[in-house]
């Protein structure tokens, strides 16, 4: 990226970003509330939907690999720019109001660090999307044992995003904390698992 970016188009790529961000924290956050869950919690949704949870546990990891993938793809990939944290590094490093006050929140150096971090423990959710997700590769598709995505590192990989990500806006948002997730949606899950609980068994 060459030139300097002005301060308006960093905002407005931060802010579209986010929306991606908020998307992909929102299915974390309902993933590991239903399926990250105590034993009590598991024999509940066996006991009353245990296809439709299956299912659903399914989709919402697929979805978090896949908003995950393009949120840490390269900037570019043939003739198009992507929408990425790597763009959004290199748009913050070239921003023309970058100061000394904006420097403080994070360096050039752990923007490196965070990027690489990422690139190792996005290694085999990528490779889940390329030849799972949207390809199906012939010697993955006879083994299904060999796709268990590492949780942790999804879990640093947020974490990672979520933390930059915020470095980044802050001198331009003026300190305001990015909700990521509707409070709705945020308490949805709770009230499921309470629903489960509270259901009549079959004699």
């Amino acid at each position: 990226m060459s030139g300097s970016v002005t301060t308006e188009s960093l905002r407005q790529e931060i802010e579209a970003f986010e929306g991606e961000l908020s998307w992909a924290n929102g299915c974390w956050f309902v993933f590991r509330k239903l399926f990250m869950s105590d034993r009590a919690d598991v024999a509940q949704r066996n006991v009353s939907a245990r296809h439709f949870f299956g299912l659903f546990e399914k989709l919402l990891m697929h979805e978090i690999i896949s908003s995950l993938c393009r949120l840490t793809d390269p900037p570019t990939t043939g003739r198009h720019t992507n929408l990425t944290f790597e763009r959004l590094l290199g748009m913050y490093t070239h921003w023309e109001g970058k100061d000394a006050r904006a420097a403080q929140h994070v360096s050039e150096d752990e923007l490196k660090e965070a990027v690489s971090a990422i690139r190792s423990d996005m290694g085999a959710a990528r490779e889940m999307r390329n030849e799972k997700l949207s390809h199906q590769d012939l010697s993955k598709a006879r083994d299904n044992a060999q796709w268990q995505i590492p949780l942790p590192h999804i879990a640093a990989v947020f974490e990672a995003l979520n933390t930059y990500t915020t470095y980044m806006r802050v001198p331009l948002f003026d300190g305001v904390q990015l909700e990521y997730m509707d409070d709705t949606c945020r308490k949805a899950p709770g009230e499921i698992l309470s629903l489960l609980r509270d259901r009549p068994q079959a004699a």
